[in-house]
């Protein structure tokens, strides 16, 4: 009854997140707009410590790894949206090094060994680190996956403590799982 009840407290959340994005919304495929919404949604509930940014009118930089057609699509898909007060700024990544100033990473591979090392670059970077992968919170920070159009995801609370961050406790209860 509970997982039903973050689930159905998630889609609400994702689905309201679509119904403010699709005024002049381009073509994106299903999957690309979840994700990209989820991650939007994600900053949203992540507590930054100070210095993370370089002033207070920085942007949240989301960091994408090695995918520059997700990256262009998550730059429209966010163009003119702001969380917390501030712009959302979209990246691209290289796999083989960390990133100064990226404040959510997203790892789009899938391949456990190389997520591995990848978020590892970051362990010293306050990053929320994200791969769609469930078992990725063994060394991440969430880990989620695409069910149905819909998603589902897993949080390392112990590692998203690292560097001074912070995830709500109203994110982590609309988890599938805390860690």
């Amino acid at each position: 009854m509970l997982a039903n009840s973050r689930i159905t407290r998630l889609a609400c959340l994702v689905l309201t997140s679509i119904a403010l994005s699709t005024a002049a919304a381009p073509a994106w495929s299903d999957d690309t707009k979840t994700k990209g919404l989820f991650l939007y949604n994600l900053a949203k509930y992540v507590t930054w410590p100070d210095g993370a940014f370089a002033s207070d009118s920085s942007p949240i930089v989301i960091g994408v790894v090695n995918d520059e057609g997700f990256v262009s699509e998550m730059e429209e898909l966010v163009e003119g949206y702001e969380v917390q007060g501030r712009d959302l700024k979209v990246v691209s990544v290289d796999a083989s090094k960390a990133t100064r100033g990226v404040h959510l990473v997203y790892f789009p591979d899938r391949n456990y060994g190389r997520l591995r090392e990848q978020a590892s670059l970051f362990d010293g970077h306050p990053a929320i680190r994200v791969a769609e992968h469930k078992r990725f919170v063994k060394f991440g920070d969430v880990g989620f996956v695409m069910r149905d159009g819909r998603v589902m995801f897993y949080v390392n609370g112990r590692n998203t403590k690292r560097e001074g961050m912070k995830l709500s406790s109203k994110f982590l209860r609309l988890a599938s799982g805390v860690e």
